[in-house]
Formats: C-alpha cells, sequence, structure tokens
C-alpha cells in the first residue's frame, strides 16, 4: 500500500513538473501566429457551435465556392506584422475533421468568446495543457503495461522535461489530441490480449476508429489494431477484425454524413485537391522526422535523435519474440506508414503523434543499459540531448570556458570503463554511479533550456 502511494505521488510530481514547464510562455512560444491551423481549428469550431456551419481560413481556396480574403487581426498579429498574409475564409470548412475545433473552439465559446478575432492562442492553448497532463498519465499506463512501473514512470518523466515536446504540446492542434487517443487505444489492445476480454477490444476499435474525427491521419490508429490482431489474435483474428471494421465503417460513415449535411460537393473537392497535395518534404521526410526536432520551425534536440534510435534497438531486440513489448513499434510504424503516405511539407507538429511511443523506447533503452551497464551505448545516447541542449543554451563561444570539464568528463568515463573491464564487480557502481551524474546534468539542461525560451529567445531558436 505504501509503495502504491509511493508510485502515485510521484507521478502526481512528475505530471506537476510538466505542467509547470508546459505554462511557462505558453501563450508566446511559439508565437501566436506561427502555425495558423491553430485558429483555422479553433474558428471552425466556434462557429459550427454559433453558426451551424464551420467557417475558418483554408490552404484550399479552389475547393470552395465562396472563399474571400480577409484580415482578421487575431492576436494582434497584422499591427504586429504588416506583411502577415491575409486569411483566406471559406464556410463550410472541410480542410480537417471537426472534433479539434469543437474543443478549443468550443473553449473559447464557453469563455464568452463569439467573434473570430477574439479567438486568440492564449485562449485556445489553455486546453492543451489538460490534454498534455492527459497524454502523460496514459503514457505512464501503457509503458507500466508494456514494460513495468520504473519504465513508466521515466517514460513520463522524459515527456515532461524534453523541451521539443513541452514547447510543441502547446499548440492546440489535432496531433496534440492524437497522442492521448493512440495512448487510449494502445492501452485497451494490451489489456485485451493480456485477459481476452471482448469489452476492451471493442473500447479500443471505437476510439481508435472515431480518432477519425480529429484528424484523417488517425487512420493509423485503426492500422495499428489491425496489425495486432494479425500477430496477436490467434484463433480470434476473424472477430477481432470483423469488429474493428464495422467500428471504422461506422467512425467513417459519420464524417461521411458530416460533409453530406453541410456541403457534400466542396466537401468531396476538397478530399481530390488534398490527395493532390505538393509533397515538399520530398524523399526526405524520414530522413527530416529522424534528425530534426522541429515544431513551427526546425529546432536541433538530441532527445529525439536518442529516441528514434531508441526504437531501432527495441524493434530489433524483440522482433522474434511473441511478446506484447512489440506493440510500441507496431503503433510507430503504422503511424510512420501514414505519415509518408499523407505527408506533404515537413510541418513539424505532423511528427507529434510518434512522441509517446519513441520516448517510451527510450526510457526502456535507459533502464536496460543502467541495469546491464552498457557505458558506450549509455554515453553515445545521452551525448545527443546533452550537446544540443548545451549548445543552444550557451553557444560556442561561451562553451570554450567548460571545454576542459567537457574533457575531463570524456576521460573520466574512459576511466570507468576500463575499471568495469579490469573488476567488474567494483566497476559497475562506478559505471552506474556515472550514468546517474550524466542523466541528472542533462535533465537540468533540458528543463533549463524550457524555461531559456521566452518570446525573444524563441525568435532566434535554431
Amino acid at each position: 500500500m505504501a509503495k502504491k502511494i509511493v508510485e502515485i505521488l510521484l507521478l502526481i510530481l512528475i505530471i506537476l513538473i510538466g505542467n509547470n514547464a508546459r505554462s511557462a510562455s505558453y501563450a508566446t512560444v511559439p508565437q501566436p501566429g506561427e502555425n495558423s491551423d491553430e485558429y483555422a481549428y479553433a474558428w471552425a469550431g466556434l462557429t459550427l457551435l454559433t453558426q451551424g456551419k464551420p467557417e475558418a481560413w483554408t490552404q484550399f481556396p479552389d475547393a470552395y465556392k465562396n472563399a474571400k480574403k480577409e484580415k482578421v487581426n487575431v492576436d494582434h498579429i497584422f499591427e504586429k506584422n504588416p506583411d502577415f498574409p491575409e486569411f483566406t475564409i471559406v464556410s463550410p470548412w472541410f480542410d480537417n475533421p471537426p472534433a479539434t475545433g469543437l474543443i478549443t473552439g468550443g473553449y473559447a465559446y464557453l469563455k464568452g468568446f463569439r467573434s473570430l478575432e477574439e479567438v486568440s492562442v492564449i485562449t485556445i492553448r489553455r486546453p492543451m495543457l489538460g490534454i498534455a497532463i492527459l497524454t502523460t498519465a496514459l503514457l505512464y499506463v501503457f509503458a507500466s503495461l508494456v514494460f513495468n512501473k520504473k519504465t513508466g514512470m521515466l517514460a513520463a518523466f522524459l515527456y515532461s522535461i524534453i523541451p521539443s515536446i513541452v514547447i510543441s504540446s502547446r499548440l492546440a492542434l489535432a496531433e496534440n489530441f492524437m497522442a492521448p487517443l493512440f495512448l487510449l487505444t494502445a492501452i485497451f489492445a494490451l489489456l485485451y490480449l493480456k485477459s481476452r476480454d471482448n469489452k476492451y477490444w471493442i473500447l479500443a476499435c471505437l476510439i481508435g476508429s472515431f480518432s477519425i474525427l480529429f484528424k484523417i491521419s488517425a487512420v493509423a490508429i485503426p492500422l495499428a489494431l489491425f496489425l495486432i490482431a494479425l500477430k496477436y489474435g490467434r484463433n480470434e483474428k476473424p472477430n477481432l477484425l470483423k469488429r474493428l471494421f464495422l467500428s471504422f465503417s461506422f467512425a467513417f460513415i459519420v464524417y461521411l454524413l458530416y460533409g453530406l449535411v453541410l456541403g457534400f460537393d466542396e466537401f468531396v473537392q476538397l478530399a481530390v485537391q488534398q490527395s493532390q497535395r505538393f509533397y515538399g518534404a520530398s524523399s526526405e521526410a524520414f530522413y527530416q522526422a529522424f534528425t530534426q526536432a522541429k515544431i513551427t520551425k526546425t529546432l536541433t534536440d538530441g532527445w529525439l535523435n536518442m529516441a528514434w534510435v531508441s526504437a531501432l534497438i527495441v524493434s530489433f531486440k524483440h522482433f522474434r519474440k511473441n511478446r506484447f513489448r512489440f506493440i510500441n513499434i507496431i503503433f510507430i510504424f503504422s503511424y510512420l506508414v501514414v505519415f509518408l503516405i499523407f505527408g506533404s511539407e515537413a510541418y513539424g507538429h505532423y511528427r507529434i503523434p510518434f512522441y509517446p511511443f519513441l520516448i517510451l523506447s527510450a526510457a526502456y533503452v535507459l533502464m536496460d543499459v543502467f541495469q546491464r551497464p552498457n557505458i558506450f551505448l549509455f554515453l553515445t545516447l545521452m551525448l545527443l540531448p546533452f550537446g544540443t541542449t548545451l549548445h543552444r543554451l550557451i553557444g560556442v563561444m561561451e562553451f570554450q570556458k567548460y571545454v576542459s570539464l567537457f574533457r575531463y568528463g570524456i576521460l573520466c568515463a574512459f576511466f570507468t570503463y576500463m575499471l568495469f573491464l579490469v573488476r567488474p564487480k567494483i566497476g559497475v557502481w562506478f559505471v552506474r554511479l556515472f550514468m546517474i551524474m550524466i542523466f541528472i546534468l542533462t535533465v537540468y539542461l533540458s528543463i533549463k533550456e524550457i524555461y531559456f525560451f521566452n518570446i525573444d529567445k524563441w525568435y532566434f531558436a535554431t
């Protein structure tokens, strides 16, 4: 009982740390207007509630009959930047499904806002802080089911202190809703596999299928369920696939009815134009996702590089094992397929649904190299976030003051490894102590980086 209380208190502490980090400068970093999709979702939701038809700006004016240019001076963006492009406003708006806008725009509605200009990011980003808390808690639950509670706690902690994830989670975009939907579906799917209780699979299918009402790319969730049924379904495969098909068909019909009622010709025309989008990410789409931690601008974050490498390690370790740990990789792969097929430009927010599963992989690998000390793997992984975070905080010139310390640290790693090779029973404790010190230092730098970014510093972030 006491252990359970400690676990709950520790998780609450992690959630509070993450919430405090996200709340700092949440309305100014990223700056208002850097990703205008935030406005599009909220405007569509607000006008759907007030007018019965969604109205918002679009990237596909040719798909609509009544597109018009307007200077909607939300967040005073035209006063701050007179060259900011005018919004192309359309009604009904079908660029994306309605669920995201109904939440962010609905929140603005509850706050008493009725016009498009009133829907500022300081309002519509507020619900995202709660969604991030939910995502962190669900990540802990999923990680505990897949691996163990220690790995779950570490995954939740990493998710709460990694700069690119913390800053991305502030944005009022569909992908930040997809992340908890992915996790919730994964949790119910895993509960089904462990208990073979059909109610869990039905819940997984319903949640996964209706996630497309947030964004069409959420089709990756039922795709992951399809792969899980094939791998783990045993004799129940036909029934599992049947329930998945029925759930997805029902959700898709609901979405089609939404378009049919509000304007089916434009709904279809929009779908056609979206399928013909320019693929600006090019053949480097995955390379960019692997190497660049993009938010609204390219941001170097070694934590995500480490997480991708960790996912490859996990997939290799558990590929041939009939264990539920591979489910984490199934969700990464399913979204990767959709990410590459649906991809157009290399927008940073498209990568958000990867993050919980990538961070879980990183947490597992870090726990594994600590329990079975591997200083080479640990050092090469941790140097990625350590290097990028320290560089952003102090730059090249300021780093010259710390070069000697950096070199001493590398020599310390060498002699610790040497001791481990010569006297393993004694050396293992020195290796673990070294790992803990480097991890704590990197975490400290990462948290400092989050608070480092204010509206002025963010403008120059790279």
